[in-house]
């Protein structure tokens, strides 16, 4: 009995002086913040999104954009801050994985009306990589005997066209 006493004493112990509350990040998606946008508009967001495009500097600020599969926006920062990011998403590679944190605008009045997110925080969480590409053989060869059968065929037509 003194064992179980102990035993819950001790337990008690560690959870009253080890309890730590692990938050998890409350990441807004793109889509929601363009659907909701009165909701939002001038508040702090916090987005995660592969960076895509291009960075497009604008003497000590520059755009970037960012997809998170439901939509993109664009990004207004310092071109310090921004140039952490180095790979930016097309069709020949995957870009960074960054996490941003900035004031959303809905009708930014600075960049003509455009919705934007103003930076105040910039990560990146995962390198972006080259995408890899493998030809099908099978749809290859398909293709290369369509083609000679829409030659063969324009050809006949060609010539029937012409007795007529």
């Amino acid at each position: 009995m003194c064992k179980i006493i102990k035993s819950l004493i001790s337990i008690f112990i560690i959870l009253l002086f080890y309890n730590k509350t692990a938050f998890a990040k409350d990441y807004i998606s793109i889509n929601d913040l363009v659907e909701k946008s009165k909701e939002f508009d001038k508040t702090t967001v916090l987005v995660k999104g592969e960076a895509i495009g291009e960075a497009m500097k604008r003497g000590d600020y520059s755009w970037i954009n960012i997809n998170d599969g439901s939509s993109a926006i664009g990004i207004w920062g310092k071109s310090d801050v921004i140039k952490e990011a180095s790979t930016f998403g097309n069709y020949k590679s995957t870009g960074d994985m960054v996490e941003v944190l900035g004031e959303f605008h809905r009708e930014c009045s600075e960049h003509g009306g455009d919705v934007d997110i103003h930076l105040k925080d910039f990560k990146v969480l995962e390198k972006g990589k080259a995408r890899e590409f493998y030809l099908n053989k099978k749809k290859v060869n398909i293709s290369i005997i369509l083609t000679i059968c829409t030659g063969i065929l324009g050809f006949n037509y060609y010539k029937i066209r012409k007795k007529v």
